[in-house]
């Protein structure tokens, strides 16, 4: 229906704050709107909350489905959607009153904008303020895939017509789905950026997305795997190499030994290596000149244990498997929260061989106890700790 702008809100158990999210609706300046809410199966007062309104406003439509994720109920806001022009609003964001009617003069002054997007905006100290500086418009499709980002979907509005022309969201990238719509977006249209600040981003608890590193990496691995051919045609194999060496740390944060793997994999499978930086460089370095001069002595690559500890260690365990084909007999790890000492007698039932490699970050007194126990079950003096003695 011509110039009515419909707004989405997927939502899953937010009975706290989906009020304050009907509300942002409510007190926009541009009033020619529907509010459909797609309920994701949620299992709390959510629905009892949203009928009150509906009974006050006749723009507010419900929908509720079984619980299949956020995408999915985008996608469905989008089949009900009646208007010309569309908002996907997260629950637990927030949009300014006059966030609607701007994004609707952009919209009408050009008839060849799919998109249009504002600054994003955080609340620091009590205060609001600009989360970063975005500057691309126009035909960004490149400029896209090079920053990697455009914005979240909480501050930018489409043209119905072109989200379905692209077939709406996808579910394939896992939680980065606002990038990927962004980009497919970004492939057939032009955006218009609004260089201001018109909506809040915010986080509500520790079950958001951002605060699941795995879901993260795992979002970003399956985002640029998608977009890998498209990047390398129109940005070249260097931001290939970027994206997936930033997965890489993802992983890394996320304690994630095979995507750590996976990425590396692919980075060389592309042509490149990894390159580490700093302190983890020199402890690499450090790690490679030992293993290679216990092979260069003869040794195989089965006669060398690798004892890893926190995240060098992880780091170095992925490097040793890679590059020296060490295939770990038995590989110990330690939560650090919970720092422990597994006996060196247990290590030796599994593991017969005299040579151990220790990548060490836990404290100096129980390294010294650890090492002094292991070399007297092995009858070995080669046990090594690369972070206090070789780095």
């Amino acid at each position: 229906m011509e110039n009515i702008f419909t707004i989405v809100i997927p939502t899953y158990n937010r009975q706290n704050i989906i009020g304050n999210a009907i509300e942002c609706i409510k007190e926009q300046t541009y009033s020619n709107w529907e509010l459909i809410i797609v309920d994701d199966g949620s299992t709390d007062n959510t629905e009892d909350v949203v009928k009150r309104y509906l009974n006050e406003d006749g723009r507010i439509k419900y929908i509720k489905q079984i619980n299949m994720g956020p995408d999915s109920a985008r996608n469905t806001g989008l089949q009900f959607a009646l208007g010309d022009l569309i908002y996907f609003m997260d629950s637990d964001d927030v949009c300014f009153p006059n966030f609607l009617e701007k994004c609707f003069s952009e919209f009408e002054k050009d008839s060849s904008v799919g998109a249009v997007y504002c600054q994003t905006g955080l609340y620091r100290d009590g205060e609001i303020i600009q989360a970063r500086n975005d500057v691309l418009e126009g035909n960004i499709y490149r400029e896209a895939l090079i920053q990697g980002y455009v914005t979240s979907p909480s501050f930018l509005t489409m043209r119905t017509e072109t989200v379905r022309a692209i077939d709406g969201w996808k579910t394939d990238v896992g939680i980065c789905g606002d990038d990927d719509i962004c980009f497919r977006l970004a492939n057939v249209t032009k955006f218009k950026l609004i260089d201001e600040v018109l909506g809040v981003f915010t986080v509500s608890g520790d079950d958001h997305f951002s605060f699941n590193k795995k879901k993260s990496a795992d979002g970003w691995w399956k985002l640029w795997n998608k977009y890998e051919n498209d990047v390398i045609k129109y940005c070249g194999k260097q931001v290939i190499f970027r994206h997936y060496y930033e997965v890489f740390h993802r992983y890394y944060d996320a304690n994630d030994y095979d995507g750590m793997l996976n990425c590396m994999n692919k980075i060389r499978g592309l042509g490149e290596k990894i390159v580490f930086d700093g302190y983890e460089q020199k402890i690499l370095k450090a790690v490679r000149r030992i293993i290679q001069a216990l092979l260069d002595d003869g040794k195989e690559n089965d006669d060398i244990c690798i004892y890893p500890f926190g995240k060098i260690g992880k780091l170095t365990k992925i490097v040793l498997n890679h590059e020296f084909h060490i295939q770990e007999k038995y590989i110990f790890d330690r939560n650090s929260s919970q720092p422990y000492v597994i006996s060196a007698s247990k290590i030796k039932e599994k593991y017969h061989n005299n040579l151990i490699v220790i990548i060490s970050s836990i404290n100096k007194e129980i390294f010294y106890e650890l090492r002094s126990e292991i070399s007297a079950v092995f009858n070995s003096d080669n046990v090594y700790d690369i972070v206090r003695e070789y780095v």
